[in-house]
């Protein structure tokens, strides 16, 4: 008798409704990647509620691990499809005040990546002057010899 209880619970092929596996799922989901791309597919069906919920998962995830891998970047550049996606769905969902904050989250790291990548882009020139230099000197000594 104890084991026709068991199976009336146990977990078999065709007991779980797709709504509750996908659930199960969900809650053992730590791939930040595999988190958006199942908010992705929510959101692609109309489902904003979830997808906002996800997404957000998502995002935590994400900053865990930018933050493990780096204990000085608070909000990596790595953040920001996670935020995008957030802050659309937000919108979505008419909370637009967290709409706001994520999106102003996004343009303050991608405003410290704009510096970045302005200030690389000031070393390059300096060093393409440099070796332009060079080369003048090589070629005006080739002449002279």
């Amino acid at each position: 008798m104890v084991h026709e209880g068991l199976a009336r619970v146990s977990p078999q092929p065709g007991n779980f409704a797709p709504h509750l596996i996908s659930r199960y799922l969900e809650v053992y989901m730590r791939n930040p990647a595999d988190v958006l791309e199942r908010a992705e597919m929510h959101e692609e069906k109309g489902n904003y509620v979830e997808a906002e919920r996800l997404y957000r998962k998502a995002l935590n995830l994400k900053a865990v691990e930018c933050d493990q891998a780096s204990k000085k970047d608070k909000d990596s550049f790595e953040l920001a499809p996670y935020l995008y996606n957030l802050g659309m769905s937000q919108y979505a969902n008419d909370h637009l005040d967290d709409a706001l904050l994520s999106f102003s989250r996004l343009l303050n790291i991608m405003s410290a990546k704009q510096e970045e990548i302005i200030e690389d882009m000031r070393e390059i020139r300096n060093v393409m002057v440099e070796i332009k230099r060079e080369a003048e000197e090589v070629e005006a000594l080739s002449v002279s010899a």
